[in-house]
């Protein structure tokens, strides 16, 4: 499992978001961290491509969305760059716009991840709109804990609950107009 976090600013403390998630939710689990204020462009860009490339399960991005950080850490152009790989993860983007699937002239960095063959990701769970960073990290950690409680084999019965939860919560309900699953909710849970 890996955590990739954007730099910290106005909009969010997007590596303490993720130290939250790594010492709740994944705690057992010991997370791979990339984050960019640590790191810097070049070295989380290569991070991100070798997590992929080496197979993670899960890969959960915080921060500005469309592509991944103003520094451009992933976009749609990188994701054919990636090696072929046994298995894809399935990637949490809980930010902006990186499941922008309804504009017709290109791909969203969530589609690309998708569609591309032997790479990329199993399936995505993205936004197609415009979010707030402290209501999606509630959804975010939602996600996580049902993806991870062993109580669902599919897919889209984890997101499904999740959803139910976040609604219960009552954190921020616009959120759940704009998430969305690009990939198979059929998909077995291991």
């Amino acid at each position: 499992m890996v955590l990739v976090a954007d730099n910290p600013d106005g909009a969010g403390d997007f590596e303490a978001d993720a130290e939250a998630l790594a010492g709740a939710v994944l705690s057992s689990r010991e997370p791979e961290k990339i984050y960019l204020g640590r790191l810097g462009r070049e070295a989380t860009r290569a991070a991100i491509a070798r997590a992929f490339d080496e197979g993670a399960s899960l890969m959960s991005y915080i921060g500005h969305g469309g592509i991944w950080a103003s520094e451009n850490v992933l976009d749609t152009d990188s994701v054919s760059s990636l090696a072929p790989q046994a298995q894809q993860p399935f990637v949490l983007t809980l930010n902006c716009l990186n499941g922008y699937f309804h504009f017709p002239y290109f791909d969203s960095l969530a589609e690309a991840l998708v569609k591309e063959k032997d790479k990329g990701a199993v399936a995505a769970f993205s936004p197609s709109g415009l979010s707030l960073n402290e209501p999606a990290q509630l959804f975010h950690r939602a996600l996580l804990e049902e993806l991870l409680s062993g109580r669902h084999r599919r897919l889209g019965d984890a997101v499904r609950s999740a959803q139910e939860d976040d609604a219960d919560s009552g954190a921020f309900p616009e959120l759940l107009r704009i998430y969305h699953l690009l990939g198979d909710p059929a998909l077995t849970l291991h």
